[in-house]
This record gives structure tokens, sequence and C-alpha cells, in this order.
């Protein structure tokens, strides 16, 4: 038994197009607030220590490696597995 019921919204025509341009104009004003946080971390990391700020974390899932990006925020003997 569902304790919460939400009905899908029916959305056409303007109303559809309307709610896109809201999401899109959010996703920016938000990306454009965040950015100076993020340089502000950028700037932080590259003072405190060497190397590439943004760096490709190996992975090893099965089947296959992988690379996701990330901040290099741990010093790298403590980012380095065991």
């Amino acid at each position: 038994m569902p304790l919460l019921h939400v009905e899908r919204p029916v959305m056409s025509g303007g109303r559809r197009a309307v709610k896109t341009l809201v999401d899109l104009w959010f996703t920016f004003a938000l990306t454009v607030l965040a950015l100076p946080v993020l340089v502000a971390v950028a700037v932080a990391i590259r003072l405190d220590s060497p190397g590439p700020v943004p760096f490709l974390q190996k992975r090893s899932p099965n089947p296959e490696p992988t690379s996701e990006p990330q901040f290099a925020l741990n010093p790298r003997s403590a980012a380095a597995p065991a």
C-alpha cells in the first residue's frame, strides 16, 4: 500500500514550453551563483597543494575501469589506494 500518491502533471503546448524555459533559467542562474564558490575552492586548493585542481579519479568497477572528474580535496597520499 503506497503512503504517497503523486499524479503526473499533464502539460502540453505553451505550459510545457514555459516550464522548460523556467527550468533552464533557474539552472543557468544557479550555475552563475555557484561559479564564484567553485573558483574560490579551486584557488584555495591550488594554493595549498601541488598538482592539478581538477583531476580524473581512476575507478575500476566491473567489467572495465572508468575515470570520474573530482576536485583534489585530499592530499595525494590520502587519496592513493592502500
